[in-house]
């Protein structure tokens, strides 16, 4: 089996204005340990402050677009059939 790894999740937190937006964008690419992107991936965003989960899942791309994110930390993870899950 293979393990998953999140090639590149960036945070977009926007601001409008002067005033400061309490909400924000996670986009990404998942892909496993030959760059092969992961179709299907499902995304678990779970905002420890709050104990909420949101969820999603990546493209056919392998793109993962997660929008109107609570702004704070977020323990994120990735699911996969025929992947290996490890523990953050």
């Amino acid at each position: 089996m293979q393990h998953l790894r999140i090639l590149l999740i960036t945070a977009l937190l926007s601001a409008a204005s002067f005033v400061q937006q309490d909400r924000g964008n996670v986009t990404g690419t998942v892909t496993d340990s030959t760059d092969a992107v992961i179709p299907g991936a499902r995304i678990n965003a779970r905002v420890t402050r709050a104990s909420v989960t949101l969820a999603s899942s990546t493209s056919d791309a392998g793109i993962l677009v997660m929008s109107s994110l609570k702004t704070g930390t977020h323990e994120i993870s990735v699911v996969a059939d025929g992947f290996l899950r490890i523990a953050p």
